[in-house]
């Protein structure tokens, strides 16, 4: 197996069951679930995941479980089946895509064109044009970044002979760069928000706990208009002092910055055992 899994925490719980990476990003948000789940009495498997495998861990599939990966792993283990509910994440409705169809100009970049990657690259932009640019989907095959056509073009003709993990037929969002002001991070929970956390103020990483009233009103707004899953999380931006969907995540995959994550421990596993 690529996934060595550890022997579960006991606990008071044997309802539920959290599987978690213990080698993914900050090591120190994994101990943090595994010391929440002992802390609330809930069961917690830590893994030992080899980027990219597909192999899936020998883990029970006798109870709810709850997994905390990588999108690789966690895209694979919800695929297949094995355990429930896994992810919360449906692929088709955490598309950028989506997101656009239901926020519409409550979207950030609701000025993005979507196509191929290739349709980008052929779409006679000039060299010196700059873009922000991200995949339409949420399995982060590519990191959103802001580029000149000139570069993209070269990008993409080495991807064009093809034998790399991304392909130039991948659905791509392409928008005008934006002025961000603040940017926050929350976590939603059957449509409130349990936990949050500003993350950058002016393009530089400002992190802090917590966010404005106004943001956690707006979020919850945009939530009640339209929520992927259950659980999930919402980027909120300001922009010329309005404020707006970032993008949509996630949850199972998603960082923490400086959200309590006891909370959405406790919130999320809640919502598994009575749902």
């Amino acid at each position: 197996m690529s996934e060595q899994a550890s022997k579960s925490t006991s606990n008071t719980s044997a309802d539920l069951l959290w599987v978690v990476q213990s080698n993914l990003g900050d090591s120190d948000d994994a101990a943090k679930i595994e010391s929440s789940c002992r802390g609330l009495g809930y069961d917690c498997a830590m893994t030992q995941v080899i980027p990219f495998a597909t192999d899936l861990p020998d883990i029970p599939n006798d109870r709810p479980a709850i997994f905390y990966d990588s999108y690789n792993f966690i895209t694979h283990a919800h695929r297949s089946g094995r355990w429930s509910p896994c992810a919360y994440f449906d692929e088709r409705q955490f598309l950028f895509s989506e997101a656009l169809r239901h926020y519409g100009d409550r979207l950030l970049n609701a000025d993005a064109r979507i196509l191929t990657m290739e349709q980008f690259a052929q779409s006679g932009a000039d060299d010196e044009e700059v873009f922000f640019i991200r995949p339409d989907g949420d399995l982060k095959e590519f990191a959103g970044a802001i580029t000149t056509f000139k570069a993209f073009k070269e990008w993409a003709d080495k991807l064009r002979p093809g034998g790399f993990t991304v392909d130039l037929s991948l659905p791509m969002v392409a928008a005008n760069p934006k002025d961000i002001e603040h940017e926050w991070r929350l976590f939603i929970v059957a449509g409130k928000v349990v936990t949050a956390s500003h993350y950058r103020a002016d393009a530089r990483m400002q992190v802090s706990a917590g966010a404005p009233e106004a943001v956690i009103r707006f979020t919850e707004a945009m939530a009640a208009t339209w929520s992927p899953a259950p659980v999930f999380v919402m980027d909120v931006a300001v922009c010329a002092g309005e404020l707006y969907v970032l993008e949509i995540n996630g949850f199972n995959s998603s960082g923490f910055y400086a959200c309590d994550i006891e909370t959405i421990v406790r919130e999320v596993s809640a919502y598994t055992l009575s749902h």
